[in-house]
């Protein structure tokens, strides 16, 4: 984490707490950076006032700033669930008091490859828990590696693949109280192999490391969780 973090401070970036009043830079470049996706359908195209609500009283934020002032990347948590969020959390005990979303993340185009995303996935992570935050979750498509690849850099864990969003394949991914078993033998299966993939995560593993396979390429390391 550490060195995902100084990533930010070796592009000479700040970083700070967003306000209600960021909420049209974010969107801006949020806009920018759907366009610049490989796949339009692995983002939610959110509404104008989608960015007001959750960096006003629904939520909070953190924004890396280049030496001009312009935001160049942000990360936002969403505190009041939308609906469908609520009807699909990963835990089934009811409970929602200290249940957030990371609800968005986005570099801008000219500042990918930096390892932006990863190192404010680290800085978001810090604000929620001086939130008191301790169950959080995110989803993001299989095919926007780069999404979820932070996201698990940063120490969440796929605990879910399912449809959401009217009909569109997305991993569910939380940091919780639950820590997979590490003394078992893993299982890993092919990022292309998403049946294989959800039968585990259905039988309650969950993805917890990106490995590479002595054939070439990378592999999803799954582990069961007590």
């Amino acid at each position: 984490m550490t060195s995902a973090v100084s990533a930010l401070q070796a592009e000479g970036l700040t970083t700070r707490r967003l306000e209600a009043g960021d909420a049209a830079i974010v969107l801006a470049l949020h806009r920018r950076a759907l366009q610049a996706i490989a796949d339009p359908q692995w983002v939610r195209p959110e509404e104008p006032g989608f960015f007001s609500q959750v960096l006003g009283p629904e939520g909070s934020g953190i924004g890396a700033f280049d030496s001009e002032g312009n935001l160049v990347a942000y990360a936002l948590i969403q505190t009041e669930l939308e609906a469908d969020d609520l009807a699909n959390l990963v835990w089934d005990d009811g409970r929602t008091e200290g249940v957030a979303k990371l609800c968005g993340s986005a570099v801008a185009p000219e500042w990918r490859g930096r390892n932006l995303q990863q190192a404010l996935s680290v800085e978001r992570l810090q604000l929620a828990d001086s939130l008191g935050l301790d169950r959080l979750f995110a989803t993001a498509a299989p095919g926007n590696a780069a999404s979820w690849i932070s996201l698990i850099h940063a120490g969440l864990q796929i605990a879910r693949l399912g449809h959401r969003y009217g009909g569109r394949l997305r991993y569910t991914l939380v940091r919780d109280e639950i820590h997979p078993l590490d003394e078992t033998i893993p299982e890993l299966r092919d990022l292309q192999d998403l049946e294989g993939q959800r039968e585990l995560l259905a039988d309650g593993w969950r993805g917890v490391l990106l490995v590479d396979s002595d054939a070439g390429g990378r592999r999803l390391e799954f582990r069961p969780c007590p």
